[in-house]
């Protein structure tokens, strides 16, 4: 007996391949003929009068498969049987979200988010979150000053200010803002110092059209006050308007109203602690007079309001008030040691504008403060007898305009760079009284030119450069100052 062993082995392969045909369900669609081929005959035959029939018949594949087949023990691959291209299985569907299809699509620019984020940082944001959010920003500056003409230069490098904030959302109509700040880096050699820039709840009576305010208050005056973060405003130092007339950063104690009926008009109205007419001088007009709610003196108390509008995205202009009794604050006395009473008024009003369309950013801003009894205060001694010299002039006032534009902007990147341009005048005697007006006191009237780039990767980020031209009125001379800064937001 010897058994066909080619065809015996034959049949078992397509026995296992249509088993596994099976197993996989890939449809045929088109019945494969019976492939067993008729017996070869075998060239050396031999006689076999009584053949063993196959124990294990093999099935034919065109017929009915077993309606229960041995699971394959492997997967077969979708190449194992050929398939019509027109009717084979397409696989699972896989969803290819559209930002990774294709070539990355630029952020669009001048969205509302960009927009608020360049108007007013990131404060709106925190205050509006649930629970606590911490937060802050930091300037690096680096500045090589020289004065136009021989003479020496000065360069140096600081660490500004480093300032945190905590927001605090206790329910949805009472919240808590706070900033600290560290300024120059330490506090040990005089030069530093660790402030409390804010600290106030609100408690919002009427949603967001009504609100009470309490506790240590940024005084809103102008733009630079209250919003003050380093990426929303170009060059390395704040302009000098805002910083000598307004001035920053000007906080005071008290209580008041705040919010917004409509939706773009916003107004603020607060009951303070006033100035110290001691801290008042000539070339620094108020700014030496702010409490900073430190053991505040409010003998004297002050009112401060704005009211903004923004009628359209990305634009807004605002108008700001103050009008207090700066003297019942300070401890003066005359020559023979009796104590002064001057009322000293304080009267002011800022007016300014900003805005942002299409890569052009543009702001500009107004200050005027009337000072009364300036007379009175340079006769003014300390309780020691010891002339306090308060040559405080009776009107102050100052504006700046500025142009920057993001050259990036036509090519639709997340990334920003903005050459801008301010000019500044301002003048902290402009006018004098009790006393004639002199040849020195015109040193006290400035014109700046500030010209600079900003570059941002992103909107929380800044470096900065510019060059600085200080011109004093009158035979001062001029100086020159290069700066360079990084300023962030988070």
């Amino acid at each position: 007996m010897k058994l066909r062993i080619p065809s015996l082995l034959a049949c078992i392969g397509l026995s296992l391949a249509a088993a596994s045909a099976a197993t996989a369900q890939i449809p045929d669609p088109s019945p494969i003929p019976n492939p067993i081929p008729d017996p070869i005959p075998d060239p050396n035959p031999i006689p076999n009068p009584s053949p063993i029939p196959d124990p294990t018949p093999i099935p034919d594949p065109s017929s009915t498969p077993d309606p229960s087949p041995v699971p394959s023990p492997l997967p077969t691959p979708r190449t194992a049987v050929p398939a019509d291209p027109l009717t084979a299985d397409p696989g699972p569907e896989i969803s290819v979200p559209p930002e990774v299809d294709g070539p990355p699509v630029a952020p669009a620019k001048q969205d509302p988010d960009e927009d608020a984020t360049a108007l007013y940082g990131l404060k709106p944001q925190r205050v509006a979150q649930e629970s606590t959010n911490i937060g802050g920003y930091a300037e690096l500056h680096y500045a090589l000053e020289h004065v136009v003409g021989p003479g020496p230069s000065t360069a140096t490098i600081d660490l500004h200010r480093l300032v945190l904030f905590v927001a605090h959302r206790f329910d949805e109509s009472v919240r808590f803002y706070t900033e600290i700040e560290v300024e120059h880096a330490v506090t040990s050699n005089g030069a530093g110092a660790v402030d409390l820039e804010q600290a106030y709840l609100d408690w919002m009576l009427a949603g967001e059209a009504l609100g009470l305010r309490a506790g240590v208050l940024l005084v809103p005056m102008g733009i630079i006050n209250e919003w003050h973060e380093p990426p929303i405003f170009h060059g390395v130092e704040r302009p000098n308007v805002d910083r000598v007339i307004m001035p920053t950063t000007w906080r005071e104690g008290g209580l008041g109203i705040f919010g917004e009926p409509v939706e773009g008009l916003r107004y603020q109205l607060y009951l303070l602690s006033g100035l110290d007419p001691a801290g008042f001088s000539a070339a620094q007009g108020i700014r030496g007079g702010r409490q900073s709610v430190s053991q505040a003196r409010t003998d004297g108390l002050a009112l401060s309001g704005r009211i903004e509008i923004e009628p359209v995205l990305g634009l807004v202009a605002g108008l700001s008030g103050y009008a207090g009794l700066s003297g019942p604050n300070a401890d003066v006395f005359d020559a023979a040691g009796e104590p002064l009473e001057p009322d000293v008024p304080v009267v002011g009003g800022v007016a300014d504008v900003r805005g942002r369309y299409a890569g052009l950013e543009a702001r500009a801003a107004v200050a005027l403060f009337g000072v009364g009894d300036t007379a009175e205060l340079r006769t003014a001694f300390d309780a020691d007898g010891t002339p306090l010299e308060l040559d405080v002039g009776s009107r102050i006032w100052g504006g700046y305009g500025e142009l920057a534009f993001d050259v990036l902007f036509p090519l639709r990147l997340s990334h920003a760079l903005l050459p801008f341009v301010r000019v500044e005048r301002y003048d902290t005697l402009a006018a004098v009284s009790g006393r004639a007006e002199t040849a020195a006191d015109e040193a006290y009237g400035v014109t700046e030119l500030v010209a600079g780039l900003t570059y941002k990767p992103l909107a929380q980020v800044a470096f900065k450069g510019d060059f600085l031209l200080s011109s004093p009125d009158g035979p001062a001379k001029s100086q020159g100052r290069v700066e360079l800064g990084l300023g962030l937001m988070f």
